[in-house]
């Protein structure tokens, strides 16, 4: 996951709409400003698999959720989130060896908090890690 954390702190079009609020499994207690990015692993990973046999690649979900008050800036902030990703993904980010970054699904809502709505925009991406 540190490796997705690095691609998105490093990527100038997030950055611009969410400045350094770019979190790890949620958003800390007490943090209030919006927009902003969540990251969490969906499962264990799990070894790819070839014909052949077992790959040296394993193979991880991300769920990654961009959040802010309105729609258009949930979806500017996905849409940036998916273009960081698709960019960058075979390399090594912080400690971690990236093969490759598939985006598989993705989905938007909106919920009511307090006085205000909270849009969301949810991506689900397979990472290919190096073993």
């Amino acid at each position: 996951m540190r490796g997705i954390l690095n691609i998105l702190e490093d990527s100038a079009a997030v950055g611009a709409i969410c400045g350094d609020r770019i979190y790890v499994n949620k958003i800390p207690e007490g943090v209030d400003k919006l927009p902003c990015v969540w990251i969490e692993r969906q499962g264990r990973p799990f070894v790819g698999y070839t014909s052949s046999g077992a790959s040296d690649l394993d193979m991880i979900d991300h769920r990654v959720v961009s959040t802010a008050t309105t729609a258009l800036e949930a979806d500017s902030l996905g849409d940036a989130v998916r273009a960081a990703l698709e960019a960058k993904a075979a390399g090594v980010y912080d400690t971690e060896t990236f093969a490759g970054v598939d985006f598989i699904d993705d989905d938007t809502s909106v919920f009511s908090a307090s006085d205000k709505n909270i849009h969301l925009v949810e991506q689900i991406y397979t990472v290919w890690k190096r073993l």
